[in-house]
């Protein structure tokens, strides 16, 4: 007897940039909840009130010429020393890279961290997108006898339609260049933990591969690889666009 069932695709893909996104919350959500961070925070808050929840000047912008700087960051600082300018920009660039982030967007994330009221974080917010409806037709092959029952064959049909839709399954990931379907979004959260404690708290990857193996072994879970866990920083720090130093 041969079956065609007609499957639905309709399971959500995330692409790379929510994941990036997504990623970038929950690290700048564990920074801003650091107590080290916190500290400085309060500091330069107090100590530069002015800009405060203003528009980010890279300190860079501040060593051109005023007639080379584009209009938006020459109009944003107006009336404002453009020394003391130049040494807010400056010190929220070194709490960036105090804190691992050294990529583009690192020193006016900070700023707006800084410009958040205190006790505010931010709350990740993923945001996905549904593929074009589209169908698989799974043929089962099974034999039975005029006695046979559905209980008789289900178990042998559910299993080759589910090895056939999973083949589908990561036909469609790797049309998208998305990973393993565990790697992301599951242990997104875990991979970030993973990555602030080497570039936020200073751990080195043999302490932070033994503290996770330790963890998952008392959770009565299987252990992870020293190898798998430098893998993970790296392609997390890769993915959230820091270099890692």
């Amino acid at each position: 007897m041969t079956k065609k069932v007609r499957a639905h695709k309709g399971y959500y893909i995330p692409r790379e940039v929510d994941l990036r996104s997504v990623a970038q919350s929950l690290l700048l959500e564990m920074i801003a909840q650091d107590e080290r961070f916190q500290e400085r925070a309060k500091e330069l808050r107090e100590r530069y009130p002015d800009f405060i929840g203003g528009a980010w000047i890279p300190s860079y912008i501040l060593s051109l010429p005023s007639w080379a700087r584009p209009i938006e960051w020459s109009s944003s600082n107006a009336g404002q020393d453009p020394g003391k300018v130049r040494e807010y920009a400056q010190a929220i660039e070194r709490l960036a890279q105090d804190f691992g982030l050294y990529c583009e967007w690192g020193a006016e994330a900070v700023h707006n961290l800084v410009s958040l009221p205190p006790g505010t974080w931010i709350t990740p917010v993923a945001t996905f997108f549904t593929p074009d409806p589209a169908t698989i037709t799974i043929t089962v092959v099974v034999e039975y006898h005029p006695d046979t029952k559905w209980e008789d064959v289900k178990r042998v049909v559910l299993a080759e339609a589910r090895r056939q839709f999973e083949a589908d399954y990561k036909r469609v990931r790797k049309q998208h260049r998305l990973g393993q379907r565990d790697k992301f979004p599951n242990n997104l959260k875990r991979n970030v933990e993973l990555l602030y404690k080497r570039i936020c708290q200073g751990m080195g990857d043999l302490e932070i591969w033994k503290e996770l193996d330790d963890k998952l072994e008392e959770e009565g879970k299987e252990g992870i690889t020293y190898g798998t866990v430098r893998e993970i920083i790296s392609d997390t720090a890769r993915l959230l666009g820091i270099t890692l130093r």
